[in-house]
């Protein structure tokens, strides 16, 4: 089996979801499943005031809620380093769960993930041979890959908030906010000065394999969002190096998301 670069997949040890960079064994098709409703994500209701009040102070330093609340789609570029290794990617979304990922590894191939809203599908390389999966897988991968958004929605995709011991982070002095939802857990460190988000790190109960996720650069101008430039993944045994060469708004077209030709939605998949 080829070995696939997986970038950005939130993926599940003990009870927490990582972003964590990964080179692993390409795993078999899944079985076509019936794609399940994409249900948005809750709104706050068991938030520390402080929490509370140092989420709105970022999500204002980057723009807004006005800004963030009247976005219609995105697209991200970005090159991950690993070692000697390097990965492209460009991700594209628009609306609660339309989106598209192309992700190129030097010296593997293309990898094809999307979801037009009834149909989501994958293709890998070496042959690119097209597979359906369902909307709950994909919507866990637009979770995943899609790490601007994270940070933009921090306040939607977490219910309970709790403030935690400040702390530093390469000089900085960062206020810290315990985030939870059901079994995820993310510890998020605010630059005092700024408000912005300088570092977060998954938590997992009985985990002692810490992984810090460090933003190194945020975009200058809120147009009409702050994103991240630079950011920098700590983990054992290795260090990814991630850098967004643009992230653009409300520039990408509805019919982008089309499922490729050939494609049929699995049979009694909802329409949007």
């Amino acid at each position: 089996m080829l070995l696939l670069l997986t970038a950005f997949i939130f993926w599940q040890s003990g009870s927490s979801f990582f972003p964590v960079l990964l080179i692993q064994d390409a795993p078999p098709a899944p079985t076509p499943e019936e794609p399940s409703e994409v249900v948005p994500s809750e709104v706050i209701e068991q938030m520390d005031p402080e929490a509370t009040r140092l989420l709105e102070r970022s999500l204002e330093a980057m723009g807004g809620r006005a800004a963030r609340d009247g976005l219609i789609s995105t697209r991200s570029i970005a090159s991950l380093r690993m070692g000697e290794r390097d990965t492209e990617f460009e991700l594209l979304a628009r609306g609660d769960d339309k989106f598209l990922v192309r992700h190129t590894i030097t010296g593997v191939g293309r990898m094809e993930i999307g979801f037009d809203g009834r149909t989501g599908w994958r293709s890998d390389p070496p042959d690119q041979q097209i597979t359906l999966i369902s909307g709950r897988e994909a919507a866990e991968f637009k979770k995943g890959f899609d790490f601007q958004a994270l940070l933009r929605n921090l306040d939607q995709r977490f219910t309970t908030g709790r403030i935690q011991p400040a702390e530093e982070v390469e000089g900085v002095e960062c206020d810290v906010v315990l985030l939870e939802k059901n079994d995820e857990r993310l510890k998020v460190l605010f630059d005092r000065e700024t408000g912005l988000i300088r570092a977060f790190e998954p938590v997992a109960d009985g985990d002692r394999r810490r992984r810090r996720i460090l933003i190194e650069e945020w975009s200058r101008e809120a147009e009409p969002m702050r994103w991240v430039r630079r950011l920098r993944i700590e983990q054992p045994r290795t260090t990814v190096e991630a850098t967004y060469s643009s992230v653009t708004f409300d520039d990408v077209a509805d019919a982008t998301f089309e499922a490729p030709a050939g494609i049929d939605p699995p049979e009694g998949a909802a329409t949007k």
